[in-house]
Order: C-alpha cells, then sequence, then structure tokens
C-alpha cells in the first residue's frame, strides 16, 4: 500500500547475500530467477508460494535448492550485477522468455526455457562511454522495445530490443538519462508498472556513422 504511511509492502528476494551485489528478477508467470556466481537458477511461481511466510529475514538451506532448477552455468553470467528477464521475439525463434543482463559493454541474452548457450552481444553506444564500470540496476516495462540498464560510473542506458543484429553480435543501445556515479544501486523490476519515464532521444546515429534514424 504505497498511499499508506509509512509504506506497507512485502518484499520477495531468494539466493544468497552476495555482499556486493544482487542480480534477481521475475518474469511475467511469477517465476524467479537469480544469479549465484556463474549460474542462472530458477524457482516457479508453484514453488514460491509454497514456502512459509515470515515477517523476519530467514536463511533456508534445505528447502531452496531441492526445489530450484538450474537454468544455465555459464562465465558470460559473471559481470551481470542485474537482469530483467522479458517476454519478447529476441533470437528470430519467437516469443519466448528472455534473461536480459548489461555487463561492462555487452549486451547477455539467454533463452531461459532452454539449456542452449547465451547469445553476448557488444553494446554499441553512440557517443557514450560508461568506462569500465558494471550496470548495478537493471529494470524493464512490459511491451517496449527496451530495458534500461543504470551503470554505476553514471548515466541509464536503453537498450535497444529492435536494434540486435545477431550475424555480427552486436546491440545499439542510447543514454536516456544521466543519474549519480554509485556502487549502491540495486533495484527492483517494473514488469507491470507504467510506460518508460524518459523520453526517447529523436535520433540516434549508428557507430559506423552510416545510418541515422528516430526511433519511439
Amino acid at each position: 500500500d504505497t498511499l499508506s504511511d509509512p509504506v506497507d509492502g512485502r518484499v520477495c528476494y531468494v539466493g544468497g547475500n552476495f555482499g556486493f551485489s544482487v542480480a534477481a528478477s521475475f518474469d511475467l508467470d511469477g517465476s524467479f530467477y537469480w544469479r549465484e556466481g556463474s549460474t542462472i537458477n530458477k524457482l516457479t511461481d508453484s514453488s514460491l508460494n509454497s514456502f512459509n511466510v515470515s515477517e523476519n529475514f530467514i536463511s533456508d538451506t534445505t528447502t531452496i535448492p531441492a526445489q530450484t532448477d538450474l537454468i544455465k552455468t555459464d562465465s558470460s553470467f559473471n559481470d551481470l550485477l542485474d537482469f530483467v528477464v522479458v517476454k519478447q521475439n529476441l533470437l528470430g525463434a519467437g516469443i519466448g522468455n528472455y534473461l536480459v543482463g548489461c555487463g561492462q559493454k555487452e549486451v547477455v541474452i539467454q533463452d531461459v526455457s532452454t539449456s542452449s548457450d547465451p547469445v553476448v552481444l557488444a553494446l554499441n553506444l553512440d557517443g557514450t562511454d560508461t568506462g569500465n564500470a558494471g550496470a548495478g540496476a537493471q529494470w524493464y516495462y512490459h511491451g517496449t522495445p527496451s530495458s534500461f540498464c543504470a551503470y554505476e560510473s553514471g548515466g541509464v542506458v536503453s537498450v535497444l530490443f529492435n536494434e540486435i543484429n545477431l550475424a555480427n553480435n552486436t546491440v545499439l543501445g542510447a543514454l536516456v538519462s544521466p543519474s549519480e556515479e554509485t556502487f549502491l544501486n540495486d533495484g527492483m523490476n517494473c514488469l507491470l508498472a507504467d510506460p518508460a519515464p524518459f523520453p526517447p532521444p529523436d535520433q540516434v546515429t549508428c557507430p559506423n556513422g552510416e545510418e541515422e534514424f528516430t526511433f519511439a
């Protein structure tokens, strides 16, 4: 209840306390995904509903692993400080649930319904340098053609799903908002929230300078 003072509500998290960043997200079906090291794990909605609700933080090291589905283990997940799970047609195989995460200079996409290898795309940004920082907070508004990554070095980048180039293993991104430099920026996803609050830039020029276009 966001109208109450103080705000009353519930926060759900399952997984380890990594000490520096939590990478986790829900999908539209209510399943929960999280990263531990180089492994992506999943708990289904029915598994989550079977847990006992506690008003206090508890650590359960026996029940959770027994009900966990291992999605994939791959070293490309190591640099993902956060990620989202979107229902889109990202890799040309039809609409499905895909994990999308921004690394330092790349975007990792994993089909969470299969054990296929993740697709790693170079993130091309026009006139924006995120340095060697990670993106500790990432979010997505269902139905929009992009996700958002807030980099620790400052700046929110929109990853444009319509500009994924599988032939060249690249994806185009655009800076949509400044942000404060911070290493304390873990965030929640915005699946069913209103559309993105950032006005889209009028034009984006590809890094090769050969194509200019307007996107919505």
